[in-house]
């Protein structure tokens, strides 16, 4: 499925089944302690994204949408931690999940869906934070508080960086693949690679006409 399509997509469909692994099992992990808890609202929110994780598993593994689904994927992520943040029952230790957000939509997004998803995500996050403990916390643990947000901050400049140094490393490697070294002109891969893309697109036959002038 990913013939014709950047160099990303494979990395990115695979980091994506691996993600929806690893959501599934700790999901059911999170619903079995917060049924224990007596936390009933985040127990149903657990148990959704779990049965997302295992319905999107068959369908990330073929599909030619994959960034869509990278993006539905990381808004039912979002949207769960942020309703875990607000809660009220929940301990601080919660907000751990903020730090590892960037790197995450960065690697599934890239760098502009990734940084701009990612900053907005952020500032709810922020905002949350500061609407249950209040500015009284950043003054009693300066330290603390430091260490979160700089912690944060590195991993979203860490993520923005790498993102936009391998997508010029891709973009390089894709022009030396599919153009001529001689004239700079589309080559006879970048003409499949194209009439391919097309092919699935429309899901119509193409054919083509070859002549060779001398």
């Amino acid at each position: 499925p990913d013939y014709g399509m950047p160099l990303s997509y494979r990395h990115r469909r695979h980091l994506l089944r691996l993600l929806l692994t690893v959501t599934a099992l700790f999901g059911l992990v999170f619903v079995i302690v917060n049924l224990g808890a007596g936390r009933y609202g985040l127990m149903t929110v657990d148990l959704a994204i779990t049965v997302l994780a295992v319905a999107l598993l068959p369908v990330v593994r073929t599909t030619q949408r994959l960034r869509r689904w990278c993006l539905c994927y990381l808004v039912s992520i979002y949207a769960a931690t942020l309703y875990a943040l607000a809660l009220p029952t929940t301990s601080v230790t919660v907000f751990s999940w903020v730090m590892v957000m960037p790197l995450t939509a960065h690697l599934l997004l890239g760098r502009r869906m990734g940084g701009l998803s990612s900053a907005l995500y952020l500032a709810i996050a922020a905002g949350l934070f500061f609407w249950r403990f209040g500015l009284d916390s950043v003054v009693e643990a300066p330290g603390a508080t430091a260490n979160i947000a700089g912690v944060t901050v590195w991993t979203y400049l860490f993520s923005y960086f790498y993102e936009a140094s391998r997508e010029s490393a891709e973009r390089q490697l894709s022009q030396q693949a599919l153009t001529d070294s001689l004239t700079g002109l589309p080559n006879r891969a970048q003409l499949e690679q194209s009439f391919r893309r097309l092919a699935n697109a429309d899901g119509h036959p193409i054919s083509v006409l070859m002549l060779d002038l001398d």
